[in-house]
């Protein structure tokens, strides 16, 4: 079927959802000398994904009156979790204060991310039509694409692997 072309909304931002996690374990775990390259990388992921919900999926759920709480509350959580970053970076080059800071983070994206796999995309599901969510993805894809030009065309993924 066609539709299986296209990409999914709620898998979209899943995957984001693992990469902010996989840069937060490997933060965890990685070495000072990384940390630097690390946190870079994760502020980008975490910044644009939040961009892209705040732009393109938050202001359709805020559309259907049943859904305007959740959104407030992912809002709030994004706020949230946007302040802990930027107290992140202001003690990168302490040890000890990093990783307070960074466990502080990593509960505030993983409370958001369950919530949001849990309660949000299921109720969105009820309310907003496969249509509508799959014209979302497009928009998230497309802006992803303006974000990070493929020479090649193909994938706009700025990843470097590990």
């Amino acid at each position: 079927m066609a539709q299986q072309k296209q990409p999914q909304l709620f898998e979209l931002l899943k995957k984001d959802h693992r990469e902010v996690d996989q840069l937060l374990s490997q933060l965890e775990g990685g070495s000072e000398d990384q940390r630097e390259e690390l946190f870079s990388t994760l502020q980008e992921e975490f910044t644009e994904h939040c961009q892209l919900e705040e732009k393109f999926f938050y202001p359709q759920m805020k559309k259907i009156n049943e859904l305007k709480d959740l959104v407030q509350d992912a809002l709030e959580e994004h706020s949230q979790a946007k302040e802990l970053l930027v107290q992140l970076e202001d003690v990168i080059d302490d040890d000890d204060e990093f990783q307070s800071a960074l466990s502080e983070f990593k509960e505030s994206v993983q409370h958001h991310v369950k919530e949001e796999e849990s309660k949000v995309f299921k109720r969105t599901s009820d309310f907003i039509s496969d249509d509508q969510l799959r014209d979302i993805a497009m928009k998230c894809m497309q802006e992803k694409e303006k974000l990070h030009p493929s020479p090649s065309g193909g994938g706009g993924s700025k990843k470097k692997s590990r």
